[in-house]
């Protein structure tokens, strides 16, 4: 089984506790950002965005991997650490793929990361095709509300980025899941980490169907 999952997979690095029983299909491999001091999952591995062929044999694998286990997944997530962040040219006909070969909506839909500081270039109306082709919420990495904390854990923006990228993800009528890094900084950002974190996800306007 060892063997079979590495044919099948590179490493999955991380999930939302939300998806860890989810059909993982890596349209992607590894962080295109790839430098936060926090995280070493995606070292060893340079970002690279499946082409069809490659994603197409990819899908086919987990299928045959996972047999009839397959009917016991509740979701299927988009690896890996920010699969959102391609182009929508490309990212469409990928996620076409998927359809083409497993029954997205009978699963439970599509879920994914994002990098929010990445997600300001994708529009709403990109995120409502995405929602068009079973795309159910979004997760963002926030890590912090708190910019000075955020250049510390050299994240690429600042916090108003991801609550930029949250707005237009709800408003096309998807949900979103926010990361919060809890204890990030330690107590030299402690206070700040906190107030501004609260700030920002407050204006966030989230709902019942947010995490």
């Amino acid at each position: 089984d060892v063997a079979n999952y590495h044919r099948v997979y590179k490493p999955v690095g991380i999930l939302p506790p939300d998806q860890y029983i989810s059909v993982v299909l890596q349209l992607t491999e590894g962080c295109s950002f790839n430098k936060c001091t926090f995280c070493s999952c995606y070292r060893d591995r340079h970002f690279k965005i499946k082409n069809q062929t490659e994603f197409e044999r990819h899908i086919l694998a987990v299928k045959e991997f996972l047999g009839d286990g397959l009917s016991l997944r509740r979701t299927i997530f988009l690896g890996d650490a920010n699969s959102l962040v391609v182009p929508m040219q490309k990212l469409i006909p990928l996620i076409e793929l998927i359809h083409k070969y497993i029954d997205v909506e009978k699963l439970g839909g599509l879920f994914a990361f994002l990098d929010g500081f990445s997600g300001e270039k994708k529009t709403v109306q990109d995120y409502r095709k995405l929602k068009d082709l079973g795309l159910k919420k979004v997760y963002i990495g926030m890590e912090s509300g708190n910019d000075q904390l955020l250049k510390f854990l050299n994240k690429p923006g600042p916090a108003y980025d991801a609550l930029n990228s949250v707005h237009s993800i709800k408003e096309s009528g998807l949900s979103v899941g926010i990361i919060i890094l809890l204890g990030a900084g330690g107590k030299q950002y402690a206070r700040n980490h906190i107030s501004d974190t609260i700030d920002i996800i407050n204006k966030m306007k989230l709902d019942a169907d947010d995490l």
